[in-house]
């Protein structure tokens, strides 16, 4: 009988023993995951800010452009001086601003940036997107044709605040 009860006590401090340890190793690692997660996080979100810093200068030299410049602009050749920067400059720099954007959306989308961020990040390029009617063009030009899947989306509505129906082509 003695044995009998060592053998049973020996059984459930197995089972408990095991169990401790599998919920030691679930712990830890969603604690690793968590933090993997974290680290790819901020490094996005560095990588991220620190591309938007060095567009911003002209991102807001486009948001100021006068209703006389935007005209002169739409009507100019790529050679055409705004300021500091030729038209062809300024395409360029709005089409890289265009892969930031989608970007974002794409890392986003596979949850690897937290939705606050996400969320401050949308809200800025709706506003940017909603105040300039030059990025505005080039994005209705670059998506015709379905040139929104070279920027990693599934609809060419999934970033700014794009309707259906402004999209020609």
């Amino acid at each position: 009988m003695k044995e009998v009860l060592i053998e049973y006590v020996n059984g459930i401090s197995a089972i408990i023993l095991a169990t401790v340890a599998s919920y030691l190793a679930y712990r830890h690692n969603k604690l690793t995951r968590e933090l993997s997660n974290d680290n790819l996080q901020k490094q996005l979100f560095t990588e991220f800010n620190a591309r938007y810093d060095k567009l911003n200068d002209i991102i807001q030299f486009i948001l100021e452009l006068s209703e006389e410049d935007i005209i002169k602009y739409k009507k100019g050749k790529g050679e055409d001086k705004f300021g500091d920067y030729t038209k062809s400059y300024i395409k360029f720099k709005i089409n890289d601003y265009f892969n930031l954007c989608s970007e974002e959306y794409y890392w986003y989308s596979k949850e690897r940036i937290d939705n606050r961020i996400w969320n401050a990040w949308e809200k800025g390029m709706k506003d940017i997107y909603n105040n300039s009617e030059i990025i505005r063009d080039q994005w209705i030009e670059e998506i015709k044709n379905e040139g929104w899947k070279s920027f990693y989306l599934k609809s060419p509505t999934d970033i700014f605040n794009i309707k259906r129906h402004e999209i020609k082509g």
